[in-house]
């Protein structure tokens, strides 16, 4: 079963409808106890780092996200939902994320004359795995964000936003 979690904030009703087009068997989790049969789990992105920690904490899903991902639950999480992986977030207030990602999730540095948030089409250069097998190499991705994850080693997809490096 795949489980959408809906903490009441993001672009869920946009993976409802994906899942439904394809006809996957989803549930909607927004407690602990309807992780129970969900073998994949998706975290759909948009909105605030410092709020959507908050509501994790209130329906007591950060440490439930946390074990189902390290007893090798699937779990992809789409922008901000991706952004929650990492440790703490600076998004509003000092936040803590579910902390599976040792790192901070920061407001990106644009070069001078370049807005935020960065909204666009970016080329995305990748390693052809995992999430991006079968993707062609160089392919477009959207984007709208103000925040970004510190690179690390666990990188396995960039793109320029001609913005500095953090």
């Amino acid at each position: 079963m795949i489980g959408i979690i809906d903490i009441g904030l993001g672009n869920t009703e946009s993976v409802y409808k994906l899942l439904r087009k394809f006809e996957y068997e989803y549930q909607i989790v927004q407690a602990p106890n309807q992780l129970a049969d969900v073998k994949k789990l998706i975290f759909p992105g948009v909105g605030t780092f410092h709020e959507s920690s908050n509501r994790l904490s209130e329906k007591n899903l950060r440490s439930e996200i946390l074990q189902f991902i390290e007893n090798d639950g699937h779990y992809l999480g789409i922008c901000l939902g991706m952004q929650l992986l990492a440790r703490t977030g600076y998004e509003v207030e000092k936040s803590n994320g579910i902390g599976v990602i040792d790192a901070d999730v920061i407001r990106l540095s644009p070069l001078e004359g370049k807005p935020l948030p960065h909204i666009g089409w970016n080329t995305v250069q990748h390693e052809g795995q995992g999430l991006f097998s079968g993707i062609e190499q160089g392919s477009d991705f959207y984007f709208v964000h103000s925040y970004h994850m510190k690179l690390i080693i666990l990188t396995t997809a960039t793109t320029a936003v001609n913005l500095p490096p953090t």
